[in-house]
């Protein structure tokens, strides 16, 4: 089998506003994986040209376009599509990342099988969903590109046959602050049958703890191939381990390849972006790469569910283990039956529980903060005087977000602070009553409940941009997000009151959801876990509640506590050893 450059596309973005940008990484930094001969066919350019986006009319134009030649198979080709065989359009523009519509059209009754588009040179921009990224017209390693397949939902990914054959799917392209207006790329794809280097990895994924003094941590992902034949698999662990290290296919799931590292390097707390790289039989020694993100922790962090209950006379907080093995711990003791205690939620670096505190005799209420190593627990904002909601804690630690009204009769507004209540900050005017907030995962946005009309909206934090995400009229709250930025979760109401939890992209759709977790009763409050393949929920609803665990992969749930009466709101996160 060959692979042939089918159609090669230059094209000339015009984009204008960008404001952030995803941290990662298109090109690798380390020379050290395994290298390979590596040749590149001598190719011609198909519907080369330039491109301009209007982003005040949301439409691509046409300014430029060259004559068509095809390498290898100009006699197979008849003249243009209709309208062109690659065709694009923007769907939405959200802060800095353009939605794009792209539409493939095969002029030809052949079958041709997994189709591409690569894309070649980004100049500063990133590609925030791409399927994997590959070397083919790059060098190995060194020069690998992202790239979007296409038909992926067909079998061996044949594209559909021509004339007229046609399929679409989506990219959604971030741009930061001084990146060039071009975006070159090119559509590739294999004949006479499906390509013979890996298709697509994913389901990266890391297990375990990672500490500055080793630890030990799994590394899995998922690798795709038509023939089944993957060779060998390799992970970049050098800040680790001092240089790659190759991962063996994990006993009894057929696809998936895994490796077990420690930090014997000693590299220091924080996340890094690290290059998995797949290999498969190929004549031209192409190779598939994706991305994992492996975090390293404080040493002796502890994986911990923290959670408000009705225990006795009123509502405190407590924590426990994932797996509810052990007793939960009581952290909180409250006597009068008017006050509750809820919303708890864990510091990034382990150290604090920020939660509410309120009162229902004098409708007031604050935010408290417990010293895990301590006990210590002091009220941040100064006692019961306005009428807080929960907070969550920025990604660093050095910032909370909340909202709060002079009154609970006045409408709410957005307010970050430092860990200790000080340099209180009020956000740009919403006028729709947030509630609720929690940060995205880089803290670019926050998502919130609207008390106005009970739908989940995001605001760009730095420039107050809203985006309305639910439109389903029926009441939405309790809004959280994935570890790594992807998905969203929040629960919807149905019947008579109860709800249940939905999960989409980031970038949604959100109505209709991606995956609705199938569970026998109400459910409300999710949360992800550390690894985002678990979520943490309320469950059962206001009679008789229980915390538990729903596995996202196996799509199974367990409950870990067995209060007769009433465990709510979860954080999952890490607790320093006490």
């Amino acid at each position: 089998m060959r692979n042939l450059f089918l159609l090669a596309v230059v094209v000339s973005f015009m984009i204008a506003g960008c404001s952030s940008s995803s941290k990662l990484p298109t090109q690798p930094n380390s020379p050290d994986l395994p290298q390979a001969d590596y040749s590149t066919p001598e190719t011609d350019l198909l519907y080369s040209g330039t491109f301009e986006i209007d982003l005040e009319t949301q439409t691509i134009t046409q300014t430029d376009r060259k004559s068509d030649i095809v390498y290898d198979i100009t006699w197979l080709l008849p003249d243009k599509c209709p309208g062109g065989c690659f065709r694009f359009t923007i769907v939405g523009f959200v802060g800095s990342v353009l939605e794009i519509e792209l539409t493939l059209e095969n002029p030809l009754a052949i079958q041709a099988y997994d189709l591409r588009v690569e894309y070649l040179n980004l100049y500063g921009k990133v590609v925030l969903n791409p399927d994997s990224y590959t070397d083919f017209l790059g060098s190995q390693y060194w020069d690998i590109h992202p790239f979007t397949a296409f038909a992926k939902e067909i079998p061996d990914r044949a594209f559909p046959q021509g004339p007229g054959g046609i399929d679409t799917e989506t990219l959604f392209l971030d741009c930061p602050p001084g990146s060039g207006s071009y975006v070159n790329y090119a559509i590739t794809a294999h004949l006479p049958g499906p390509t013979p280097d890996p298709y697509e990895i994913g389901d990266m994924n890391q297990a375990g703890e990672l500490t500055p003094d080793g630890g030990s941590a799994t590394i899995s992902c998922r690798v795709d191939d038509h023939q089944d034949d993957v060779s060998s698999v390799y992970l970049d662990a050098i800040p680790f381990t001092g240089g790659p290290v190759e991962m063996v296919p994990e006993v009894g799931n057929p696809g998936y390849w895994t490796v077990d590292i420690s930090n014997t390097e000693g590299a220091p707390i924080g996340d890094y972006i690290q290059l998995i790289m797949a290999l498969s039989p190929n004549p031209q020694n192409i190779s598939t790469y994706n991305y994992v993100t492996i975090s390293v922790t404080e040493a002796g962090l502890i994986e911990t569910i923290v959670y408000d209950a009705d225990v006795g006379v009123s509502r405190d907080i407590f924590s426990i283990d994932p797996e509810g093995v052990n007793p939960p711990e009581r952290w909180t003791t409250q006597t009068d039956p008017s006050v509750w205690c809820e919303g708890p939620v864990l510091s990034p670096n382990g150290e604090y529980i920020v939660y509410l505190r309120y009162s229902w005799s004098s409708f007031a209420s604050e935010l408290r903060r417990i010293d895990i190593a301590t006990g210590d627990d002091n009220s941040i904002t100064g006692g019961m005087t306005h009428w807080y909601t929960y907070a969550d804690w920025r990604s660093d630690g050095q910032k909370l977000i909340c909202s709060y009204g002079e009154t609970i009769m006045d409408s709410f507004e957005l307010y970050t602070m430092d860990p200790d209540g000080s340099n209180q900050e009020q956000l740009p005017a919403t006028y729709l009553d947030p509630f609720n907030p929690v940060y995205s995962a880089d803290d670019q946005y926050v998502y919130f409940q609207s008390f106005l009309n009970n739908e989940l909206y995001f605001m760009d934090i730095e420039t107050g941009t809203l985006t309305q995400y639910t439109d389903n009229g029926t009441w939405n709250d309790d809004v959280n997000k994935s570890p790594d930025g992807t998905q969203v979760a929040w629960a919807t109401m149905y019947g008579c009151g109860c709800r249940q939890i939905y999960i989409s992209p980031v970038d949604g759709p959100w109505n209709p959801p991606d995956k609705i977790l199938n569970f026998d009763s109400c459910v409300r409050s999710p949360c992800f876990s550390p690894d985002g393949t678990k979520m943490v929920v309320d469950h059962g609803g206001f009679d008789a509640s229980e915390i538990a665990v729903y596995d996202l992969v196996e799509d199974t749930w367990y409950d870990i506590t067995g209060n007769a009466w009433g465990d709510y709101s979860a954080d999952w996160g890490y607790m320093i050893p006490h």
